[in-house]
């Protein structure tokens, strides 16, 4: 069925009314979860999900990006990869299949994530190679509040700020909250002169995760993938800029950086 899917999705027409089916046929069989092989690594996808829909019906998710993060890592010889906002492991388990001697550690806050993402790490074998946080990582260590316009976009929760302009874009009747713990990454890892690549996709929590691994920053070569948004790039870029990080390249909200200027020369 999903070869079907996968050709008939290409029709620009199709691109709307067959996602409403899978939902549809996900809800008739009361089966949220489904099994995939992707290229050299298993995944268990939650087609409610628009990020695992996407992946189930086109194949691919993000590939540009992980093509050169990637090659970053490569080039590179880096030692340690942070996985920041790792939802259902896809960034992770891209690397491990092409990695076999990096060092993984993944955090994701949201319990339906976080169990997924976990699931996904023990079907290919990879729980002594890749280490699950549930964990929001930031400036401190508190309860911390997490939201999302949608309770199936999961992929999109945010912590809650009250400064923040985004959540007023919606209904509050249908806003889904969950509650979670923040650590700084500098007192869950020491390391110090290392190579390191972070991914980092938090919605709007930038800042904060930079602040609570100023340390990790400091001490070690760092590739940096993180998805910006407009309203924080300049400050985002301003704290980066101070701790003598190079920008590399952009490709929509990701932008990549390095705080060692030959990390990119002839990629």
């Amino acid at each position: 069925m999903r070869e079907l899917l996968f050709k008939l999705y290409k029709f620009k027409l199709l691109k709307r009314i067959i996602p409403s089916i899978l939902k549809r046929i996900n809800k008739l069989f009361i089966k949220s979860y489904i099994t995939i092989h992707h290229d050299s690594f298993k995944l268990k996808l939650n087609l409610n999900n628009p990020i695992d829909r996407e992946i189930f019906l086109t194949k691919k998710y993000e590939d540009e990006n992980i093509f050169f993060l990637k090659s970053l890592i490569k080039k590179n010889n880096i030692k340690y990869f942070f996985d920041i906002g790792a939802q259902m492991g896809f960034y992770s388990l891209n690397m491990a299949s092409t990695f076999p001697k990096l060092f993984f550690a993944s955090f994701e806050p949201i319990e339906s994530n976080f169990n997924q993402l976990k699931s996904n790490v023990e079907l290919n074998n990879l729980g002594t190679r890749i280490k699950v946080y549930k964990k929001i990582l930031s400036n401190k260590s508190e309860k911390m509040k997490m939201w999302v316009s949608d309770k199936n976009k999961t992929g999109g929760f945010s912590v809650y700020d009250e400064k923040d302009q985004e959540i007023k874009r919606y209904d509050a009747s249908k806003i889904t909250y969950e509650f979670s713990f923040s650590e700084r990454l500098d007192n869950i890892y020491k390391i110090k002169n290392e190579k390191i690549a972070l991914k980092i996709d938090v919605e709007r929590h930038e800042k904060y995760v930079i602040m609570g691994a100023e340390k990790i920053f400091k001490n070690n070569k760092v590739i940096l993938q993180i998805e910006i948004f407009d309203q924080q790039k300049q400050e985002v870029e301003s704290m980066l800029n101070k701790m003598n990080f190079y920008f590399i390249k952009s490709n929509g909200k990701d932008n990549f950086y390095s705080n060692f200027s030959d990390s990119f020369n002839n990629i």
